[in-house]
Order: C-alpha cells, then sequence, then structure tokens
C-alpha cells in the first residue's frame, strides 16, 4: 500500500511505459535521468520475478532506444542507466510472466475463479491487462488538477461513463493507495462518473460491480476524509 501519493501516481506513470503497445513517441521530460533510475529499479523487480514476457521487454527496448537519441548535459550519465536496464532485460532468462496476470486479474476482478484458470486462459487476457495497467494511470491523470474541468468533460467522460474497466483500475487504484481519496479532484470527478453510471441500465454483473465500489468509496471516504 502506498502513503505517500505522488510517489504512487509515479509509479504507475512508469508501468504505463512498461505496458503500453511501444507505438508512440515519448516527451523529452520522460527521458530524466532521476525517472530513469526510477524505471531501472521499477525492472529491477519484474526481472526478479521474471515477470517479464517478450512483447513487455520490447516496450521497454523501444522506451529506452528512443531515451539514447536525447543529447544533453545528461547524455553520458543517460546512457550509463540504459545499459544497465539492457543488461536486466538480458539477465531474465525464464518467463514466469503468467503469475503476474494471473494475479492482475484477481486483484482487479476480484474472482478467485482466476486461481484455477489454465495458463492458456490467462494468456488470452494478457493484451487486456496490459490495457488495464495504463488505464490506472489515465485516470490518476484525468482526476488530478493537471486536468481541466473542461477537459474532464468533453474528454475523459465519454471514455470511463459507462465502462467497465473503470471499476476494475478504481479497485486496484484504492486498494493500492486509499489516501488518494482525500484529493478533492479525485474524488469528486470519480463520484461524478459513478453517479453518471448510475443513471444508465446495467448488467447484473455490471450493477454488482457498481455497487460494491460505491460501497468501498464511502468507506473509504469515511476513513481518510
Amino acid at each position: 500500500m502506498y502513503k505517500d501519493e505522488k510517489v504512487y501516481i509515479s509509479s504507475k506513470m512508469l508501468q504505463a511505459l512498461i505496458f503500453n503497445d511501444g507505438q508512440y513517441e515519448f516527451d523529452s521530460k520522460m527521458f530524466d535521468v532521476d525517472l530513469l533510475v526510477e524505471f531501472k529499479n521499477l525492472i529491477k523487480w519484474y526481472v526478479d520475478n521474471n515477470f517479464l514476457n517478450d512483447k513487455i521487454k520490447n516496450n521497454i527496448n523501444y522506451f529506452i532506444s528512443q531515451a539514447r537519441d536525447v543529447k544533453d548535459e545528461n547524455f553520458t550519465e543517460r546512457i550509463k542507466i540504459i545499459n544497465e536496464i539492457i543488461r536486466l532485460l538480458n539477465s531474465q532468462k525464464i518467463d514466469d510472466s503468467i503469475f503476474f496476470y494471473r494475479y492482475q486479474l484477481l486483484k482487479r476482478e476480484r474472482n478467485i475463479n482466476y486461481l484455477t484458470c489454465s495458463d492458456e486462459q490467462i494468456r488470452g487476457q494478457i493484451d487486456y491487462v496490459n490495457n488495464l495497467i495504463c488505464y490506472d494511470f489515465l485516470i490518476l491523470v484525468s482526476h488530478s488538477c493537471e486536468v481541466s474541468d473542461v477537459e474532464f468533460e468533453n474528454k475523459f467522460i465519454p471514455i470511463f461513463k459507462n465502462n467497465y474497466a473503470y471499476y476494475l483500475s478504481v479497485n486496484v487504484i484504492l486498494r493500492e493507495c486509499p489516501k488518494i481519496i482525500e484529493d478533492s479532484n479525485f474524488f469528486n470527478r470519480l463520484t461524478h462518473i459513478l453517479s453518471l453510471n448510475s443513471k444508465v441500465e446495467m448488467s447484473n454483473d455490471y450493477a454488482k460491480t457498481h455497487n460494491k465500489l460505491l460501497k468501498k468509496i464511502y468507506k473509504t471516504a469515511k476513513k481518510y476524509r
């Protein structure tokens, strides 16, 4: 559980870098050497647990290949960190990523059936889980002061409204960093989306998840607000 909101958001941003599809350009500030050190430390955790599959390794390689092209006063230090990341990636010889994805599904869906699903069933969900991990960071950014109310209404509500993935990510966020509920932007935007969803027709499973999350939010809010 994270107690520092900024550290948590930074960690989620780095996870989004790892699990995105690696097909878009990154802002130059993403190649800051201090951030790259954090990135390397996070990758070490995944490598130590053999959680990286070939696709995710390719995502990471794509990111650091762009970092190599940044020429500034920190170029030498950046290259040193990049080479350390490459050595880390090469040091993982076993792919146990199926355990990581199984746990992610269990944690997000809160469904113990994932403990007994076949590896093949879990593999069929890998791209879905990668997207959910990136979705966590999208929610955190859009529910912060970095995004104006107007932008949130026009750009993000259409994405989040009546979207089951929203619930799965919020489940994880409130579990990993419950203190984030103290942030008025996060709380107000979260409850606004849930109130909009309350007005739409839902399937039984969706409605059950919706009601459970409402209870969790207000229980968490009572503790931290």
